[in-house]
């Protein structure tokens, strides 16, 4: 090998190591910044952020112990069989599985029962908050993740952006869905018009479902990143609507709580539905690797059949 290679290849070596530095340095901002937004978005909740209280609480009912120790065993079990190149989808079923066992758990023994005296209209307050919460979570990442591939032009971010609205619109369907189903139990109708909280929730699922939309209309990909990157930061401004639509929109008395921490008269009534919170984006965590990897898929055969396409339209110009 000449020294021209040789150096070359150094040269190749130390740049790709230098491109992976910055990569992963704007990666670690882009967490940085999602973590400093989602707390943003729980401000109103002082009490519960962070709460070492309730962490000794998982050791004082069997369901904590069960779904922390279980997660540890199956990251452990995830570890081996990723070093081993074996699939990890059955870890990821018995993950999704022992969170919901485990939540129900805690739904049917820790709660006090006056909660369940009041009937089954305010348990499912318990899958509503993980599910408003999720839906907040992905939201903001798919903001943070629009602003990184306009920064840095990279289809991956578009990936992560993608996939990110995708869950949580899935996610906004859920808190709509359950949301719904409170207000026919709680309240003797399915829908309340003049509830600001709920028409600017449908609002915000209405916008996500224009930016799910226009991910599979748009043929140009070039096009459809720089279009959907743009949508999705002007999307983000629904989730501050949504916050603090009781207090900027109501004009009386309201259904909805002004403060969820206010629903909260007792320590396991917290610590159960901060629990859920866990248990549904670690579900939402995994159903979005799972879709990232199918994303990348559809991406290179997309990207493909549009080279092709524009190939064929420029031999028919010639």
């Amino acid at each position: 090998m000449s020294n021209s290679t040789t150096v070359a290849a150094g040269h190749t070596r130390t740049t790709h190591e230098a491109r992976r530095s910055r990569q992963f340095l704007f990666r670690f901002g882009v967490v940085i910044l999602s973590l400093i937004g989602i707390r943003m978005l729980m401000a109103w909740d002082e009490s519960t952020w962070i709460p070492w209280t309730y962490a000794k609480m998982t050791w004082e009912h069997p369901a904590g112990q069960l779904y922390l120790v279980g997660t540890v065993v199956l990251l452990g079990l995830g570890f081996v069989f990723r070093r081993a190149g074996r699939d990890t989808f059955g870890l990821h079923a018995l993950q999704v599985m022992l969170g919901a066992v485990s939540l129900n758990w805690l739904i049917a023994t820790a709660l006090p029962l006056s909660i369940k005296m009041i009937g089954s209209s305010y348990l499912i307050f318990f899958y509503h908050f993980p599910a408003a919460m999720s839906c907040f979570v992905f939201f903001t990442l798919l903001m943070v993740f629009s602003i990184a591939y306009l920064v840095q032009d990279d289809p991956l971010w578009d990936r992560c952006a993608r996939t990110s609205g995708q869950i949580g619109f899935l996610a906004c369907t859920i808190v709509l869905t359950t949301g719904s189903t409170w207000a026919s139990a709680a309240w003797n109708s399915w829908w309340v018009w003049d509830d600001p909280r709920l028409m600017s929730a449908a609002i915000m699922w209405l916008t996500y479902a224009g930016y799910v939309m226009l991910q599979m209309q748009l043929d140009d990909p070039y096009k459809r990143r720089r279009f959907c990157a743009v949508f999705g930061i002007i999307a983000f401004l629904n989730l501050p609507i949504v916050h603090y639509a009781i207090q900027w929109f109501s004009q009386g008395e309201v259904s909805h709580p002004m403060k969820f921490s206010d629903m909260a008269s007792n320590d396991w009534i917290t610590y159960t539905r901060w629990f859920g919170v866990i248990v549904f984006v670690g579900f939402y965590s995994i159903l979005f690797r799972w879709r990232l990897a199918r994303e990348g898929t559809r991406d290179r055969l997309h990207e493909s059949l549009w080279a092709v396409r524009r190939l064929e339209e420029g031999a028919h110009i010639r």
